[in-house]
């Protein structure tokens, strides 16, 4: 008996390479030696799909085989869901309920046995735009597709075909802040290094993808921009895969044009007891509400007789920005005469909790001449 087997759902098989690409279509053969067919020819046998991964066979699925007993060719379709993983499969033909003989499928029988070497799709991200200002005005949207594999397998189409979603394919989509780098993969960091560990590249968002769909679509939002700076789109598997093909994309943030700081005073004296020193400022509308602030610094005369370096600015306070507020006001309490200049400084602080300074506005602690 001669059997060929070929998928009802998208699988590959180069019947030279002996590989397929898990998502696609095609047809291999097994020959079943004559000395091993069975006499009576509607006796069922099985076809075995195992996986195998380090040095152990987990069985995937048992089908049926009933032999043609028109043809010595029996044509058998394997579900594309048998193959969810990239990796080395095999396919063995046994008989249930039958003692071995010369007449009964030899379950050792090496010629009744295929590897099939199943390749991982490649997947594809399209992300729009590409190029924006701190705290976009329209968010950043992200297109994950596998675009090989005809024989979608997601969540849904798990749940109709009785698939438990732990045996799907976990992926992973996360937006990385490079920094100045405008390459970097995220490989030295964490999610955890969102709560503020320092790491040289930062996870700011993760997204969990099951399965291959043929089209995902996700929005990154605003607020997760808001740091000047390159930023890395990565979709990666759960667990370390070398033969996986991670997919990743870049995209770049510039300051904001929405930031405007200006301070509403010529000088800090004569400071007026009532209003004090008023600041005004305008932000992109998804900042983060109550992270960002305006600090105060003042700064001593150099002592011109000292050996000493000129005196470093002096920290003295500081204000949140309630988020739909454009003003803060600093009490005249706040100010000394001994201090030769005061710098007001907005500090834009985005979601990683590092607070880069955006701008700063240096005044003189009297009126100019």
């Amino acid at each position: 008996m001669k059997l060929i087997w070929g998928f009802t759902c998208p699988i590959t098989i180069n019947t030279n390479a002996n590989t397929t690409r898990s998502g696609s279509t095609s047809s291999e053969e097994i020959i079943i030696p004559s000395d091993r067919r069975h006499s009576s020819s509607n006796t069922p046998a099985h076809l075995l799909i195992s996986r195998l991964e380090n040095n152990k066979k987990d069985l995937i699925n048992r089908i049926k085989v009933y032999p043609d007993i028109r043809n010595n060719v029996t044509q058998i379709h394997i579900p594309c869901r048998n193959f969810q993983r990239g990796g080395v499969y095999e396919l063995q033909i046994v008989e249930d309920g039958l003692e071995a003989d010369s007449q009964t499928l030899d379950i050792n029988d090496e010629r009744l046995k295929q590897q099939l070497d199943v390749r991982w799709p490649v997947p594809e991200l399209k992300v729009s735009p590409q190029k924006f200002g701190t705290y976009p005005e329209n968010p950043v949207k992200v297109l994950v597709s596998f675009p090989d594999v005809e024989c979608e397998l997601t969540r849904a189409t798990a749940l109709k075909a009785n698939i438990s979603e732990k045996q799907l394919p976990e992926f992973w989509l996360e937006l990385i802040y490079c920094g100045e780098e405008n390459l970097c993969d995220g490989s030295n960091s964490s999610i955890n290094s969102i709560s503020g560990t320092n790491t040289k590249s930062s996870v700011l968002y993760a997204e969990q993808i099951l399965g291959f769909p043929q089209e995902r679509r996700i929005t990154l939002k605003c607020e997760l921009f808001g740091f000047a700076g390159h930023y890395a789109i990565v979709l990666r598997p759960t667990k370390p895969t070398p033969s996986f093909v991670t997919a990743i994309s870049y995209v770049q943030a510039d300051w904001s044009k929405k930031f405007v700081f200006n301070v509403h005073a010529r000088s800090i004296f004569p400071c007026d007891p009532h209003t004090g020193v008023g600041v005004l400022f305008e932000y992109p509308a998804c900042i983060l509400d109550k992270s960002d602030r305006v600090r105060l610094y003042a700064k001593l005369r150099a002592d011109v007789a000292s050996l000493k370096p000129p005196t470093s600015l002096h920290y003295v306070t500081e204000q949140r920005v309630n988020k739909g507020k454009h003003s803060l006001h600093f009490d005249c309490d706040l100010f000394s005469e001994k201090y030769v200049e005061y710098c007001f400084v907005y500090v834009s602080q985005a979601i990683t909790d590092a607070g880069p300074t955006f701008e700063w506005t240096v005044f003189q602690r009297s009126p100019l001449k």
